[in-house]
């Protein structure tokens, strides 16, 4: 009997977890970094992503990237317009300077992004909202 609880407590977390809504279309323009500097556009649970990309693999050392990928997004959380969630994703990368000028690359990677609603103006009525990503590379691997 506590078996069959425990497996219909863990069904319905997880249905639970997923019956939550996503945006239906939701165009973002990111100026960070992850996953790219340039856009995004999500349908519902899932994002394709393309921009510019830095990063340092050497200290003082900046590494410039061409990044196109897709992300899938999962356990929202919140009951925002656009929810905090964690994601995973997938991305192809074209090297553009120091050691991977012209080269391929493949990165995966998995995190959390975290959105909260704040005001325009502090005396404006219209808000937006800001996300943030935060994440570790898993993977990454460079070809010729």
């Amino acid at each position: 009997m506590m078996q069959k609880l425990i497996i219909t407590f863990v069904l319905f977390t997880f249905s639970m977890a997923f019956a939550q809504k996503f945006p239906t279309h939701l165009v973002s323009v990111n100026g960070f970094r992850n996953p790219s500097i340039g856009a995004e556009y999500q349908h519902l649970h899932v994002s394709v992503h393309a921009g510019y990309y830095i990063t340092a693999f050497k200290k003082g050392e900046t590494t410039e990237f061409i990044r196109t990928g897709l992300t899938y997004w999962f356990l929202p959380m919140g009951k925002k317009e656009v929810r905090s969630s964690f994601y995973a994703g997938a991305s192809y990368l074209r090297g553009r300077n120091k050691d991977y000028t012209d080269k391929d690359a493949f990165a995966i990677e998995a995190g959390y992004r975290s959105c909260r609603m704040e005001r325009i103006k502090p005396s404006s009525r219209r808000y937006r909202f800001v996300c943030k990503r935060t994440g570790c590379k898993s993977k990454s691997d460079a070809r010729d």
